[in-house]
């Protein structure tokens, strides 16, 4: 039991020390609280444009569509991890030799920075924005606990489903000079089928089932149109079931395919 306490008191600590390093950039902060406030200010006014001359688009009402939109640009960055761009670094520069030494598992190291990352986002850019939205164009979300369980319990799935497909994506990094090409790859996939721009409904009927059929949506849409009110709660149990099914699939993939990649290490820098 005390083994499994400092064992865990480790990666605690690991995150903590990636919560502090986010929250010091304060200038970064209002850049990007800015940056975040006219994009959701520009999705309104174009969905409203939209709305103008219909009662619904794919099946969605006004005010879901502009929820899920709003949720959308608060939520997002909390989903973009930087595992390909990390191991690429670490390789490049050789650090990855003493990494792939050090008395703890890189993947839950990578995994408790990124939950503080996650912390940090909510709490200094979508609670504040999230409150001007309110303020602006009457943002409201359901005051159901059990909306907001359901919604947590996918989210955290969602987000780690996420994890799992940029830690598979990074492992190219044991086998190429360069991961800028693959991180710019895999965010702009990730941005069309995960509902991103536009909720999954919306889009064709060949690409919505294609969109399904992947994982990106579980970090996105799956979670977001609970609590927009697209999906009703009564598909919480299906759309979780779903959820872990990928987790337990991607987790399993991730891990094979690292243990795989890490044997053809080559370090390109030191």
């Amino acid at each position: 039991m005390k083994r499994l306490v400092r064992r865990v008191g480790v990666y605690v600590a690991v995150a903590v020390a990636a919560l502090q390093r986010f929250m010091a950039y304060r200038l970064w902060f209002w850049v990007t609280l800015l940056g975040q406030a006219l994009t959701i200010t520009l999705f309104v006014a174009f969905w409203k444009a939209v709305y103008a001359s219909r009662a619904s688009v794919g099946g969605l009402q006004a005010h879901q569509t502009i929820t899920y939109i709003i949720l959308t640009q608060l939520l997002v960055p909390v989903t973009a991890w930087t595992v390909t761009m990390s191991l690429g670094y670490f390789i490049r520069d050789g650090s990855i030799a003493s990494e792939l030494v050090r008395p703890f598992d890189l993947q839950l190291r990578f995994y408790a920075e990124g939950l503080a990352s996650v912390a940090a986002i909510i709490m200094q850019q979508a609670i504040p924005i999230g409150v001007l939205a309110a303020l602006a164009f009457g943002f409201r979300l359901p005051l159901d606990p059990v909306v907001w369980l359901v919604f947590v319990s996918s989210f955290l799935i969602g987000i780690t489903i996420s994890f799992f497909v940029d830690w598979l994506v990074g492992c190219f990094a044991f086998f190429t000079t360069e991961v800028w090409g693959l991180g710019i790859l895999r965010n702009g996939i990730a941005q069309f089928f995960s509902g991103a721009l536009i909720p999954l409904v919306m889009l064709p009927a060949g690409l919505r089932n294609l969109a399904y059929a992947l994982p990106f949506g579980q970090a996105v849409y799956q979670p977001i149109s609970i609590l927009a009110g697209i999906s009703p709660i009564s598909q919480a149990p299906r759309i979780i079931l779903v959820q872990l099914v990928w987790l337990a699939v991607l987790a399993t993939a991730a891990r094979l395919a690292f243990t795989a990649s890490v044997r053809h290490v080559t370090v390109q820098g030191g």
